[in-house]
């Protein structure tokens, strides 16, 4: 089996769970698919020049065993967290990352249309019979979207991971580079992900201003967009649920 049908494989059955979830055939494909693309050598290598992504893995490992603990675990829960610590971890063992994103870009795209085109059926009105819209939150005008799978969280998400997929390609065409830049931005509004909005405004700012030269201009910016949401968010908690909820969230664990 070649490299590019490799990495394929591995891309498809990253696809088809999504598609069908976190069933045990899925995943048993997927992992057989994980074994074809890594080495002992690149993991071995990845730990030792990601300590702190390493250091975040197991301190987010273990936050979540302690909370399983008291509070329980359902079965849904340890299939969708141990799908996110699998991909963590094995993928630093990935001989050619960057055989591995292109070939995720086409199914990305695919997922992406399907999400979109689910959002674009429940704005005009229609029902779907894979996923619910949701009733509108308190303070909002408008329905956070969920997406061809149900989340309006998941719907934000991998529109993000297309836009910088789109925004990477070299070779296309103007047209369809606005076109789909421009379906990606109403997709993230129509789904409520508004964090993403302000994640992309960062990074365009940094790229498009060249702050990414400086570590200290990097620094500055890290810090001053967490103020700049810390502020807005506590300004529009009395008007919009979901801050209030944050904003009550910060002030109980400050008190404790």
């Amino acid at each position: 089996m070649s490299k590019k049908q490799r990495y394929f494989l591995f891309s498809l059955s990253l696809f088809i769970t999504q598609i069908l979830g976190t069933g045990i055939v899925p995943m048993g494909l997927f992992a057989l698919s994980v074994l074809l693309i890594v080495s002992p050598a690149t993991f071995i290598c990845g730990l030792r020049n990601t300590p702190l992504f390493l250091l975040f893995i197991f301190l987010s490992i273990g936050i979540g065993a302690y909370f399983g603990l008291c509070n329980g675990l359902k079965p849904w829960n340890i299939a969708y967290w141990g799908q996110f610590y699998f991909l963590c971890i094995f993928l630093l063992g990935v001989k050619d990352k960057e055989k591995c994103l292109e070939m995720m870009r086409y199914f990305v795209f695919i997922i992406f249309i399907l999400d979109f085109g689910t959002n674009l059926l429940f704005l005009i009105g229609f029902n779907v019979p894979w996923a619910e819209l949701p009733p509108v939150r308190p303070g909002e005008s408008l329905a956070r979207f969920p997406g061809f799978k149900g989340n309006a969280l998941y719907s934000g998400s991998i529109t993000f991971v297309s836009m910088c997929y789109i925004l990477n390609q070299k070779k296309i065409n103007k047209i369809t580079f606005y076109f789909g830049l421009t379906c990606m931005v109403g997709n993230l509004i129509l789904s409520g992900s508004y964090r993403y909005l302000i994640i992309g405004a960062v990074v365009a700012t940094m790229y498009y201003l060249h702050l990414y030269r400086s570590k200290l201009m990097m620094l500055g910016m890290y810090v001053s967009s967490i103020i700049i949401v810390f502020v807005s968010t506590l300004m529009t908690m009395f008007s919009n649920l979901s801050n209030f909820y944050r904003a009550f969230i910060w002030f109980y664990f400050l008190k404790k």
